[in-house]
């Protein structure tokens, strides 16, 4: 059985086709506009089933990205992933950005910059393995955060990891840097990667806390956006 992870929250989208927690295939959708975005996504999803040899009734789960990040994307991503699961009676599951890619951290803690399309990034910061805080940062909001999360845990390394557009992560560079904090930028196979795996954790945890947690991430959504 097949499970589809699907990211539209940033300036490029994302499409997983995984077998259970094994990685099939991806495909990265550029940027575009309506019924353009729509007609590629639909393409991207057509070609990863059919090199794969499956079919929309082979699914058994779609996990989506609910944000933060570009409100016309979130609501195209949700969109298409809705009329997924009622064409296919199918489970969706949401999915925070900043939470779909903690795998990609590999220091206990640090800062996930999400883009917003906007001179301003959502950050989520990372700490012990969870992202404990989300904000919406300034260029210096995020030298500040950096500063006091390295305060207390000077034995830790500290990373950023940076889901944005080049120029929205040259910026940051530029800030950043005078830190000598790293700022990891994933290529598409490794957010591909780290997607999957966000989605395999819903195989662990009872119903109810994912329920429980959608809820949460609904309610963050409305705040957000």
């Amino acid at each position: 059985m097949l499970r589809l992870c699907l990211d539209s929250a940033g300036d490029t989208a994302l499409l997983v086709l995984a077998e259970r927690a094994k990685l099939l295939g991806y495909s990265e959708i550029a940027p575009a506009r309506g019924a353009d975005r729509v007609a590629a996504f639909l393409d991207g999803l057509d070609g990863l089933l059919a090199v794969y040899g499956g079919k929309l009734s082979d699914l058994e789960a779609v996990f989506v990205v609910e944000g933060p990040g570009r409100y016309t994307g979130i609501r195209l991503g949700l969109s298409l992933a809705h009329g997924l699961v009622l064409g296919t009676n199918t489970p969706l599951y949401g999915m925070r950005r900043d939470q779909a890619y903690r795998a990609l951290m590999t220091t206990p803690h640090g800062l996930i910059l999400c883009d917003s399309g906007k001179a301003v990034a959502y950050g989520g910061v990372w700490q012990d393995g969870v992202v404990s805080a989300i904000c919406f940062l300034e260029d210096e909001a995020a030298v500040s955060l950096l500063d006091s999360l390295r305060a207390p845990n000077t034995k830790n390394s500290i990373s950023v990891l940076g889901l944005l557009p080049e120029k929205a992560m040259l910026r940051h560079y530029l800030h950043l840097g005078r830190l000598g904090v790293p700022i990891m930028t994933p290529d598409t196979e490794e957010c591909a990667e780290a997607l999957l795996c966000a989605a395999c954790l819903f195989d662990e945890r009872p119903v109810q806390d994912v329920v429980a947690e959608q809820s949460v991430q609904a309610q963050y959504r409305r705040a957000a956006l």
